[in-house]
């Protein structure tokens, strides 16, 4: 079965469309252009690059959160309104992120830019292909996930947006590297592996993970 996969959670944007665990086509884009503008007519391009419609697809895939505010919501109205009836599956995005590096024996850590030098970041490790999660998802500093990484003793890649706050940090750890260039940023292909494990859903169910409150949100609460 065709699943399509999306990504608006960060700063990219991107799509895939993967059948039996195989990538048929992929989309990615970064452009500085609002997601609103770009998402829905990457998908529709890449579709039609691949002679293929809405009407293959059998299922969807989504990141969920955390991630921008806006970018999910983006991300998560265009799937539920592709949807129709078809099965979803609401994907954690450090956890989609993470699994760029699903073939590689090593620690990862997913980071990405929250702003006041803070990260939403996760811990995984990837042993044989088989993902075993360090610690939850939370938005923490960037000092913080330094020193969860000082008590990893194997090689340790970090990857995401976020990954450039740690440059400095990691040009001094030898087990700590950022992730190559190829595999620093969302791939939607990897949401198709990281959906292992997740139950699928109607797409009125699926529900995003904001993991805290907005920036309005908290200028309310501070007046």
């Amino acid at each position: 079965m065709k699943l399509l996969c999306i990504d608006a959670s960060g700063k990219s944007a991107a799509c895939a469309v993967t059948e039996d665990g195989q990538v048929l086509c992929e989309s990615f884009v970064n452009s500085g252009l609002t997601h609103s503008q770009t998402l829905l007519p990457m998908i529709d391009g890449m579709l039609k690059k691949a002679e293929l419609s809405i009407d293959d697809i059998g299922e969807l895939a989504v990141t969920n959160g955390p991630g921008s505010f806006t970018g999910l919501r983006i991300g998560m109205g265009l799937a539920m309104g592709l949807a129709g009836n078809r099965p979803c599956y609401p994907v954690p995005t450090l956890l989609a992120l993470a699994h760029n590096m699903c073939n590689v024996n090593a620690t990862v850590i997913a980071a990405m830019d929250a702003r006041r030098n803070q990260v939403y970041t996760a811990g995984f490790e990837f042993k044989d292909g088989v993902c075993k999660r360090l610690y939850d998802d939370c938005a923490i500093s960037v000092d913080e996930v330094c020193a969860i990484i000082d008590g990893f003793k194997n090689k340790v890649f970090i990857l995401g947006d976020g990954a450039y706050l740690f440059k400095d940090y990691a040009d001094k750890k030898e087990n700590v590297a950022l992730a190559p260039n190829e595999l620093l940023y969302p791939k939607a292909s990897s949401i198709s592996k990281a959906k292992d494990g997740i139950t699928a859903v109607k797409a009125s169910e699926m529900k995003l993970n904001y993991l805290r409150v907005s920036q309005a949100e908290r200028e309310l609460q501070n007046k």
